[in-house]
């Protein structure tokens, strides 16, 4: 009696099945076999020794071809659903399968190309897709593509900091009153770090009783604040008595920032600082230095004023005059708060918010309540606005934290 011959296909894993049968696609995606039903090996074999009226021989056959596979709990095909049980792709749609989704070198190329360049995720999907004519011919879903340039993104940037790490460890060779820290998140992640060097260090200790901080230069391919701590020499002359970068301007980024400038020089804090009106700034200065005598910016305060103010500030000439005097042409406490009473009743501005904060904060901006400490001859940070120029010659806005640092 001669049996038919039968197949049994055997597969380590439900991987290996899929890629067999993606391989039974056609060009267009589209299934031609129809949808395998996979079961585990070990089930079929219990399933065939229940059964019944099935020729001897051949449950022999296969009892012993499954029992030898059963012991290694491989996987089998069992049968085969011909019919589709789902709704067919568009043939302009298959790249949206996930099956199908592929990002190819050449996108990988262009993608660091672009990220070098700096641009951001939203402004390098919409080149691919115009370079490649469609998202169809990218090969990948949108969003599948602006998460590979977010991961590409941080593995460049882990490159990058560790450029960094190394030049800083390359220097501290040559310079050993070189210092640095870093911040990292608890991912891992780089969120600031810090260096001043041996000349800076003895700068500081003769010229630091008062330093400028701001962070208003962000050229970098990252945008993070640049913020160096800026004195002045005898000759009058600008100098920086350290710096750094940090991944934003939070209370935490700044809070770090500020201790590991203080322990960089000996925990010798300065007598007094100027700074931007940062409200991330603030709440910092009084736990990090809180025996020196912290000023807002003159030109910031006065900025502001103008932008919280407007109506009152362009539109009525005698305002302008007032807050002149009331901020500027006052010699005592007592005649500010008599000065600032009467504006704030004659301009309506008892309920204005913004007032209401900067009266609180007077003694950081008034110059009444600033006249005796030594502040060398500054309120404002345009020493800060000068060395930024100097800077702009040098720094690009696409350049790298190690190129920017070295």
């Amino acid at each position: 009696m001669n049996m038919p011959r039968r197949e049994v296909l055997v597969f380590a894993s439900i991987g290996e099945i899929i890629s067999r049968k993606g391989s039974q696609m056609d060009q267009g995606g589209f299934c031609k076999k129809g949808l395998f039903v996979i079961k585990k090996v070990s089930e079929i074999l219990t399933a065939r020794i229940r059964r019944e009226g099935k020729c001897v021989v051949e449950q022999r056959l296969v009892l012993v071809v499954l029992l030898l596979l059963w012991l290694t709990n491989g996987w089998v095909i069992e049968k085969m659903e011909e019919n589709h049980n789902h709704t067919l792709v568009y043939p302009g749609q298959i790249f949206r399968l996930g099956s199908h989704q592929q990002i190819s070198d050449e996108v990988k190329a262009i993608v660091g190309n672009l990220q070098w360049s700096g641009l951001g995720p939203t402004q390098i999907s919409d080149v691919i897709v115009k370079i490649f004519n469609g998202q169809q011919n990218v090969g990948v879903s949108e969003a599948k593509l602006k998460s590979f340039i977010k991961r590409n993104e941080r593995h460049m940037g882990m490159e990058d900091y560790q450029s960094v790490l190394t030049y800083f460890d390359s220097i501290r060779v040559k310079d050993l009153g070189f210092i640095y820290s870093i911040n990292l998140a608890k991912n891992g992640m780089l969120r600031g770090f810090f260096w001043v060097d041996s000349r800076v260090w003895s700068s500081y200790q003769v010229f630091g009783d008062v330093v400028v901080f701001d962070t208003t230069y962000k050229r970098n391919r990252y945008r993070w604040p640049f913020g160096p701590f800026k004195g002045v020499n005898n000759h009058r002359q600008s100098i920086i008595v350290g710096c750094g970068l940090v991944a934003n301007e939070t209370k935490e980024s700044f809070e770090w920032f500020f201790r590991a400038w203080l322990n960089a020089m000996g925990n010798k804090a300065q007598d007094a600082i100027i700074t931007d009106e940062c409200t991330s700034i603030i709440p910092t200065m009084t736990s990090v230095f809180p025996n020196a005598v912290h000023r807002f910016c003159s030109w910031d305060v006065a900025k502001h004023a103008q932008e919280h103010l407007g109506p009152i500030w362009y539109r009525n000439h005698d305002f302008k005059m007032d807050w002149s005097q009331c901020i500027y042409r006052t010699w005592t406490e007592e005649q500010f708060l008599i000065r600032w009473e009467a504006m704030m009743v004659k301009y309506n501005l008892k309920g204005n918010s913004w007032s209401s904060d900067k009266f609180a904060q007077r003694e950081h901006w008034v110059p009444c309540y600033l006249r005796k400490q030594f502040f060398e001859g500054m309120s404002s940070t345009q020493r800060s606005e000068g060395l930024n120029s100097y800077f702009q010659g040098y720094f690009k806005g696409t350049m790298t934290l190690y190129k920017f640092v070295k």
